[in-house]
């Protein structure tokens, strides 16, 4: 409820909501099911994670009290900041940097990072 609650009053629009129970992947019971809700909302259209950092810096800092409303919004637990990047099959070590700008406005909005990285195939 809390999300649907705060999707009435912000201008942010999910392209993607999920509620507890619900499969992870449609169709794919065997990746199991969701443990909380939540929404996605997309930050950048860009796969190459300095573009992304850099639309995602733009995002945070265009949207303070939206972001602050975000963070005190009561059922609304852990806001997350997903990166998703492709790393090669054979990379033997794969390294990331997150800029000081990107982590002061996450922390300041108590919004977590997420790197999660896809194999290509």
């Amino acid at each position: 409820m809390a999300i649907e609650s705060f999707l009435k009053i912000t201008q942010m629009r999910p392209y993607k909501m999920w509620n507890v129970g619900d499969q992870r992947v449609p169709g794919s019971p065997n990746l199991g099911k969701h443990k909380d809700s939540g929404f996605n909302i997309r930050v950048s259209d860009h796969d190459e994670l300095s573009q992304a950092i850099h639309d995602a810096v733009l995002f945070l800092e265009a949207r303070p009290s939206e972001l602050q409303r975000l963070s005190h919004t009561n059922g609304i637990e852990e806001p997350v900041l997903d990166f998703g990047l492709f790393c090669g099959q054979d990379s033997l070590a794969h390294y990331d940097r997150l800029p000081a700008r990107l982590i002061q406005l996450s922390g300041e909005n108590k919004i977590g990072i997420e790197l999660s990285h896809y194999k290509h195939e």
